[in-house]
């Protein structure tokens, strides 16, 4: 699958540490969004316990993603 995203989602995500391999088109190397409140706030179950620039965590289990590529591609088909 071709994953296009806006230039500006691109150059606002500045401090992806996997060099946006969900650009590539490995849909499964996603995080998974569970709920997504105004195609703004994204709560997400991450893959890897990795250290993630954009992950913001709240309590003992919620994650929301910060990452505007992301955002952008599950906006654009939620994915």
């Amino acid at each position: 699958m071709d994953i296009c995203v806006s230039n500006e989602a691109i150059s606002q995500t500045t401090k992806c540490k996997k060099n946006m391999s969900c650009l590539k088109g490995a849909t499964d190397a996603l995080c998974s969004v569970e709920r997504c409140v105004n195609a703004e706030l994204h709560l997400v179950t991450c893959l890897d316990k990795e250290n993630c620039s954009y992950r913001i965590s709240f309590g003992k289990k919620g994650q929301f993603c910060g990452c505007f590529v992301r955002k952008d591609i599950y906006n654009k088909y939620n994915i």
